[in-house]
């Protein structure tokens, strides 16, 4: 056998009987099966340690009252598209080992807790786990942690339950919760649970909510503390994917999400403290609030090539910088406020687009072997622009489509045609630049 447990007799039977609860059972045996593992847990003892590999074919329950402990070196492996091991309230899972399901497909999930059969409502002992290593088969199979409720007869809930210390890999979401209501079912939630010093890396989603039915289902006032997302599959993924209310994120680091939507936020009042991403990966509705770390910013990033195609109304108290970390402009509801001086030079050598960093200092075409057409893109009001001709070639600044210098026709340019020739431009009315000084030979078309 590879659990051993003895009957305590005599006078002291009761005595012994608590006590062998309290210390629980060890199971060092590498032979162990899953249904012994299983009456281990069921025994009534309050620990049950593994300290050797066990491999199931089916869903492991950890029943309340009992922690769970898998030691450093020791893996439960399950064979089947199962969950692994299921948490019932006032349950624990702990001990440094690993969860691991090697045939997972994207509903299988190494740590599962189901609000819809039992009910996770402040429970009076801890549930959750702490310092152990999840992971599945591969990019894309199943989840790490999953939190479930259904609507039916009854409140269902999953509350305040605490995952901390925890790496996640290979899987399709590292944290994935779901709650579904229909119209005349009684209430379903996921709410107040902690989630905190969480490594995320090879996986699609790191967290990702999810709200169905015809009902009201809410997932509501969860945390999310110091959370690595990574991933090596940057074309198919998100970080976050929100759709509850009111929940807090933060700080999260992400790395690897470029060009995608990183932070994709669906729900309303939620907060997320993020670094690593920028504008254009967020998607965030106007009820929430992204922040940014990344020093020396202290405020959200929007990328210095895409801050003219937003609104800084929606964002304010935004900054915006450049790729030397130098800061240009803080949104404001008023508009962009641009911070001029103290930036070197900029020399443009070829054609293309001014962007906003270019604006708040002197453009110039040093460098350049020939003439350059510089299209200056969509004014934002309280722009400024300043070019100069320092090399002897034609320097064009031509307004995007759509704009005009004050007194010009639509997309109208100005040649800078002698060499020191000076054009000092303003925006002062949407879509229109304002001529503030110009010397030199310019010609307008």
């Amino acid at each position: 056998m590879a659990i051993t447990t003895t009957t305590p007799s005599g006078a002291d039977a009761t005595y012994k009987a608590e006590i062998a609860a309290i210390s629980g059972i060890t199971i060092s045996d590498s032979g162990t099966t899953q249904t012994q593992l299983q009456t281990a847990l069921d025994s009534g003892v309050a620990k049950v340690v593994v300290n050797s590999d066990i491999t199931t074919t089916s869903t492991l329950t950890v029943p309340s009252g009992v922690v769970l402990v898998i030691n450093r070196n020791s893996i439960i492996e399950c064979t089947a598209d199962e969950h692994v091991i299921e948490i019932k309230p006032g349950a624990f899972v702990t001990g440094g080992g690993t969860v691991y399901n090697s045939n997972a497909s994207s509903a299988s999930a190494c740590l599962f807790l189901d609000g819809s059969t039992d009910t996770f409502s402040r429970p009076l002992m801890p549930t959750g786990a702490t310092d152990l290593y999840l992971r599945n088969g591969g990019i894309g199979q199943g989840q790490g942690i999953k939190l479930y409720a259904e609507s039916g007869t009854g409140i269902k809930r999953v509350e305040w339950t605490h995952f901390t210390d925890i790496n996640i890999s290979y899987v399709e979401d590292c944290i994935y919760i779901e709650c579904n209501e229909d119209s005349g079912d009684d209430n379903a939630y996921v709410n107040g649970n902690f989630f905190s010093n969480i490594g995320m890396d090879f996986l699609h989603y790191g967290v990702r909510t999810v709200l169905g039915g015809t009902g009201a289902p809410a997932i509501t006032g969860n945390h999310y503390v110091n959370l690595q997302i990574q991933t090596t599959t940057p074309t198919t993924v998100s970080a976050i994917v929100e759709a509850g209310t009111s929940n807090i994120y933060g700080p999260v680091r992400v790395y690897d999400f470029g060009g995608t939507t990183a932070i994709d936020i669906t729900g309303t009042a939620n907060v997320i403290e993020v670094t690593g991403v920028t504008h254009d990966e967020i998607s965030k509705g106007d009820t929430n609030q992204i922040y940014s770390t990344i020093l020396p910013r202290n405020m959200p990033y929007i990328s210095q090539s895409s801050v003219q195609a937003i609104d800084p109304t929606e964002w304010p108290g935004a900054l915006v910088y450049n790729n030397s970390r130098q800061c240009l402009a803080l949104a404001t509801t008023n508009g962009w406020r641009y911070f001029a001086g103290g930036l070197n030079e900029v020399s443009k050598t070829s054609s293309g687009n001014v962007l906003l960093g270019d604006g708040t200092t002197v453009i110039n075409n040093v460098g350049a072997s020939g003439s350059i057409t510089l299209t200056i893109l969509s004014p934002q009001i309280g722009q400024e622009m300043i070019f100069r001709r320092d090399a002897s070639h034609a320097m064009i600044i031509n307004p995007t489509a759509g704009t005009q210098f004050l007194g010009k026709a639509d997309g109208a340019y100005k040649s800078l045609d002698s060499d020191d020739a000076y054009l000092h431009v303003r925006c002062y009315i949407a879509s229109t630049w304002t001529v503030l000084f110009e010397s030199g030979t310019i010609a307008d078309e």
